[in-house]
């Protein structure tokens, strides 16, 4: 449980303002995917690739579940759940783990509409590329297995780290678990960051051939490409200018002290990564709207609109 002192003298919640405003990004991220809800359910699928949907939603499945675990944003949960915070400050300290979970949830709609209204690609009228695409049965199945499997792993070490099934009188005991859990964390990150950062490239460098092979952007929604990457670098320095005092960094890196070098890659390991994630989608999401404007550009010139 969150100390009170501890969490009165530390506050992982923000003011109001900052508040208010951090709400409003949730509300910006349900807005950058609207327009795309909008062309796949009025016109289809044309041009926007399975690979894509599917990369795209087991990101975001992997960076939840890595938002949930690490250890930078512990005090946020533990300062609510058997902690102090109540009301607004409350939901000041939980609203980076809120923002995360708007962003799942937005692309999971992505996934059931882009399966429901789903385009057929024929061989002599492909819409996507390569061919064949990703059966959308498929699609869902291995997202939903691997949230199912995923988010409760690790929810469960965000609710452990502060019931660990141990004796506090007994420091052998607590030494022991303590060791298992952080080894059990470590194994868990290990298994979902190298995974997530292949994710997250590979959305990208299928939608991207899918647009080039097929030399149009289809009902792929430029306005959203914007929006969403506006909105993944603005999350990334949001969740950063949160969780910054609750990071250990160490002194400038020494690049001959492996000792050094290994501080911080424990700080990125167990404090920013999924900021980094973030950023780095929202850098993927301005190449591919860079790529789609120009194809679509030179394709018909003087044409190219932004259009839902």
């Amino acid at each position: 449980m969150g100390d009170t002192e501890w969490c009165e003298k530390y506050p992982s919640y923000q003011s109001v303002s900052r508040t208010i405003l951090e709400i409003l990004l949730c509300i910006l991220i349900v807005a950058s995917y609207v327009p795309q809800y909008v062309s796949i359910v009025s016109h289809g699928t044309h041009a926007i690739s399975s690979r894509f949907i599917l990369f795209h939603g087991l990101f975001s499945v992997l960076v939840f579940g890595l938002r949930l675990q690490i250890p930078a944003f512990y005090d946020a949960f533990n300062c609510v759940d058997g902690g102090p915070y109540t009301g607004w400050k409350a939901l000041s300290s939980l609203l980076g783990f809120i923002q995360s979970a708007v962003q799942f949830a937005s692309a999971m709609l992505l996934v059931v509409l882009y399966v429901k209204h789903r385009t057929p690609s024929l061989p002599d009228e492909p819409s996507e590329a390569p061919m064949p695409g990703i059966p959308s049965q498929t699609i869902a199945r291995v997202i939903s297995t691997t949230a199912i499997v995923v988010l409760p792993i690790s929810l469960a070490f965000l609710w452990c780290n502060q019931y660990p099934a141990f004796d506090r009188d007994d420091e052998t005991k607590l030494g022991n678990i303590v060791a298992v859990y952080g080894i059990g964390l470590g194994i868990w990150g290990t298994l979902l960051l190298p995974a997530n950062l292949v994710f997250l490239v590979l959305q990208f460098v299928y939608q991207i051939e899918t647009i080039g092979t097929l030399s149009s952007t289809g009902t792929l929604s430029l306005i959203s490409l914007l929006l969403q990457a506006v909105v993944f670098t603005t999350l990334a320095f949001s969740q950063t200018m949160r969780s910054w005092s609750a990071i250990v960094w160490p002194s400038w890196p020494d690049f001959n002290s492996l000792g050094r070098l290994f501080e911080w890659f424990l700080a990125f390991y167990y404090g920013i990564n999924t900021h980094v994630a973030y950023l780095l989608v929202g850098i993927g999401f301005v190449v591919l709207f860079v790529f789609s404007l120009l194809e679509g550009r030179r394709n018909a010139p003087g044409a190219i609109q932004l259009d839902v």
